[in-house]
């Protein structure tokens, strides 16, 4: 503080000769006071609770999103595994003669 004299202090109406009491009075109210006024401005400022919905949502969207991926490429797999058979059937059915020689586009 700027000021050296609890006297000094813009705030202090402590009576004479009683600075030293309420200057130990302010230190030990004022981690209490800084608390308390932090924990409003937090509050008001800073919703927490509305922060940590808004993650979980964020976070179940993205695994709801990865999710889709992977049933996406196991699908694909799936496709492929299916497709692959077939045409081995197919080659022990009908043998080599049975796939075309041109590709379809």
């Amino acid at each position: 503080m700027p000021w050296q004299q609890w006297e000094q202090t813009p705030w202090a109406q402590a009576p004479e000769g009683r600075s030293q009491e309420a200057q130990a009075w302010l230190n030990v109210m004022m981690p209490w006071m800084q608390q308390q006024v932090q924990a409003q401005q937090w509050g008001q400022e800073f919703d927490w609770r509305k922060a940590m919905d808004e993650w979980q949502q964020a976070f179940q969207q993205g695994q709801f999103g990865w999710q889709q991926e992977q049933d996406v490429w196991a699908r694909a797999f799936q496709e492929a595994e299916a497709q692959r058979q077939q045409q081995a059937v197919a080659m022990q059915t009908f043998g080599r003669r049975w796939q075309p020689t041109t590709r379809w586009m």
